[in-house]
Formats: C-alpha cells, sequence, structure tokens
C-alpha cells in the first residue's frame, strides 16, 4: 500500500508529501532518519505513536529512498502540540530547501489535523537541522528548543 499524497508542494507537481505507512518508503524513509543521529530504539519509540512524513519524488520507485523524511509524536504534556522528532534530507540533495519545504508541507498537515503548535528539542540539532527549522518559520526558545505556533 503506497501512502496518501497529503500534498504536491512544487510547480511541477514532481514532490509529493506522503504519510510513509506500510510500504517500502517507510523503511526508506526510517534508515534515511536514522542517518540523522538518532538510535533504532529512539526510531522505535517514535514509530508507536508517532507518524512519518516522506517527501518523494513521484516519478521515483516506491522503494527508493525518499529525497527527506520526518517523524512526528503528539506531545502528552501539551494539547494540540506536536514534536517533530527527527528530520533527515539525503545528503545529496542538502542545500536545496527540501529540509524547509517537507517542514512547511508537515506544518500543514498538523494544522488541518488541530495541531496549533509544532515544537522541536533543540538537543543534538545539527546546523542544517537548525537552518531547515528556522527558514520553515520556528523560533528558537529560550530553553533551546524551536517552536512555530500555527
Amino acid at each position: 500500500m503506497r501512502g496518501e499524497v497529503l500534498s504536491m508542494n512544487d510547480e511541477t507537481g514532481s514532490l509529493l508529501l506522503r504519510e510513509a505507512k506500510c510500504d517500502g518508503r517507510r523503511m526508506s524513509a526510517l534508515r534515511l532518519l536514522a542517518t540523522s543521529g538518532v538510535t533504532p530504539e529512539q526510531l522505535a519509540t517514535w514509530c508507536e505513536h508517532g507518524r512519518l512524513y516522506a517527501l518523494c519524488d513521484s516519478a521515483a520507485d516506491p522503494d527508493e529512498s525518499p529525497l527527506a523524511a520526518a517523524m512526528t509524536r503528539p506531545c502528552q504534556d501539551q494539547a494540540a502540540t506536536a514534536e517533530i522528532c527527527a528530520l533527515a534530507v539525503r545528503p545529496e540533495r542538502k542545500g536545496h530547501g527540501l529540509g524547509r519545504r517537507l517542514l512547511a508541507e508537515v506544518a500543514d498537515v498538523l494544522l488541518r489535523g488541530g495541531i496549533r503548535r509544532v515544537v522541536a528539542p533543540g538537543v543534538e540539532v545539527t546546523d542544517d537541522q537548525a537552518a531547515a527549522l528556522e527558514n520553515a518559520g520556528f523560533c528558537r526558545c529560550a530553553d533551546g528548543s524551536y517552536a512555530r505556533e500555527l
């Protein structure tokens, strides 16, 4: 089963945001997220309650690694708030705005689902991830985390 197309965020329609559920893209997206420094244990925990998103080339094989991926989960202690647990862009595609585009598209999907605030922990955020968060409208908080009101 292919993940539902959540948006087409490119003028040419060549980029699709999908929720990676039960197809080869899910495993490919998880492998990509593993390159961002998260552990397999963290990914397994987040998969229990989180949602995995993949920014894909519409012409790509479903088993091909997505261009970028993000994992979100609801914040248990904050109503209408979701956390971005992990974010990764394929190394050869960094510097082309894909992280920003992915975050913007995921934020739109979360907003449609009732989420009003998105947070990302500032601990262990790479410079590339920080730039993507800031370019997608996230602000750095006093505690070092990032937040965006939707």
